[in-house]
């Protein structure tokens, strides 16, 4: 990831990691909160430069590995305030399910819709391409279901 990037991620960082830090306050207490998400913040910059950014303007994989900096960040910080990946998944589900359930219903069904639609499997086959021959050695694969041509799966590595 860019320097510029890195800094456009960290700038949103309050507002991208504020559900977090409210649910854990609600488990755990504030100080708690207030601490873990402070390392949080420690583990989200030392992780985001080496995020691996994948080649095209809309490529649905950029934005699953800058989920996964949120969640690697999260899980480390709360290890090291002494929580399990157990309580780092509950706090991550519970987000997700608000954050859902908090979008109108005409907007879950849209997206209900387009999950897996053509359109859709049309970007991942196109993301998929952006990053098979990443130089950083992320190779990711969709591959066509053979009994119904619209689905498929993807397969993801890093083999660097």
């Amino acid at each position: 990831m860019t320097d510029s990037m890195v800094r456009k991620k960290l700038k949103s960082f309050e507002k991208t990691f504020k559900p977090y830090k409210r649910k854990l306050a609600s488990y755990y207490g504030d100080d708690f909160a207030q601490r873990t998400i402070e390392q949080a913040r420690i583990e989200y910059e030392l992780l985001l430069p080496q995020t691996p950014v994948f080649d095209g303007r809309i490529n649905f994989f950029n934005w699953v590995m800058g989920v996964n900096a949120v969640i690697v960040s999260l899980y480390k910080a709360m290890k090291a305030n002494g929580k399990t990946a157990e309580d780092t998944a509950r706090i991550l589900f519970e987000v997700t399910e608000e954050s859902v359930n908090a979008l109108p219903g005409v907007f879950k069904w849209v997206a209900g819709k387009l999950s897996f639609s053509r359109p859709f499997l049309w970007i991942l086959s196109r993301s998929a391409k952006g990053v098979y021959d990443h130089p950083e050695g992320w190779k990711i694969e969709f591959l066509k279901g053979e009994e119904n041509p619209v689905t498929g799966s993807i397969n993801a590595r890093n083999v660097a």
